[in-house]
């Protein structure tokens, strides 16, 4: 980033602009003005030690300053005044760092973050991603676990690879459609969506073939091989789409009869149905690996 993104502003234009609760007027020596038209007053040093580009700014405003009169800064900061306000807060010893719990909101802090050079605060929202917390005696997963996708989509975007696997091996369980609900605004690239797609549809061809191994019935009855071709259907359905053992679990569970009153339930010895619940939990503990392009991007930093 440039010291044109810092921009002067004119302070006649005050008047139109709001100013922040959290930083009012009389609590900094320099004023931010967001692209929401908020005013943050804020302090020089604290800013300065938090952020390499404003490190720059302040030393190219002194080498100015020693030609002309001393004024007091007022930069423009590009970002929303949510987003600004979240991450002073980072950076303020005297404010606790907020929890995000808004998935987007907590992309923009990520984005201003990496834009203004604030390894601090970008290591500490990096940390948060895999913080569980005790809520009203109640544990708080980590925000990869509850927003698998959304925060695949941001780790991935800003090349926190360790992360973004624990969120793909999250995606790789339940309803593929909730886990992108509430992510609209996140672009996911293409060979990323296709590693989902395919590691999805391994795991529901896994289903698939313990399926095929449950023997049809035994009977000469067609009512009980139609209920049977049904119960199948519908239970590679909800398996394909939530990826969830314990769906075949509690249907094998369910006493079924045929039209003729026949028994077509589904047996599988507890032994077998205990081996394939172990094998299940194995797979499901296998952090998988990202697309290929992902180590490219990763050397070609380095």
């Amino acid at each position: 980033m440039s010291t044109s993104d810092a921009a002067s502003i004119a302070p006649s234009s005050y008047p139109l602009y709001q100013v922040s609760k959290g930083f009012p007027d009389g609590k900094g020596d320099i004023t931010l003005l967001t692209v929401d038209n908020v005013i943050f007053h804020v302090h020089r040093a604290i800013l300065q030690h938090s952020s390499a580009v404003f490190e720059t700014i302040f030393e190219a405003g002194d080498a100015k300053d020693e030609e002309d009169e001393p004024t007091k800064q007022q930069l423009k900061f590009e970002a929303d005044a949510a987003t600004l306000d979240l991450l002073l807060r980072h950076i303020y010893q005297n404010h606790c760092s907020p929890r995000i719990e808004d998935v987007d909101q907590l992309a923009s802090v990520f984005r201003a973050a990496k834009r203004y050079e604030m390894e601090g605060v970008f290591d500490q929202l990096r940390r948060s991603l895999l913080e569980m917390r005790i809520t009203r005696r109640k544990v708080v997963s980590p925000l990869y676990i509850r927003y698998p996708f959304a925060i695949l989509a941001i780790t991935y975007a800003f090349e926190l690879y360790e992360e973004a696997r624990l969120a793909l091996r999250e995606c790789m369980k339940g309803d593929m459609k909730a886990h992108m609900e509430g992510a609209s605004n996140f672009d996911v690239p293409v060979p990323l969506m296709n590693t989902i797609i395919s590691l999805r549809e391994s795991r529901a061809n896994w289903f698939k073939s313990k399926l095929d191994g449950i023997p049809w019935p035994s009977t000469n009855c067609i009512y009980c091989y139609r209920k049977c071709a049904e119960w199948r259907c519908q239970l590679e359905r909800n398996v394909m789409s939530k990826l969830d053992f314990e769906v075949v679990r509690r249907e094998l569970a369910k006493p079924e009869r045929c039209d003729s009153g026949h028994d077509s339930s589904q047996l599988v010895p507890a032994g077998t149905l205990s081996s394939w619940s172990d094998e299940w939990k194995k797979m499901q503990e296998v952090l998988p690996e990202l697309p290929e392009d992902s180590l490219d991007r990763l050397l070609a930093r380095h």
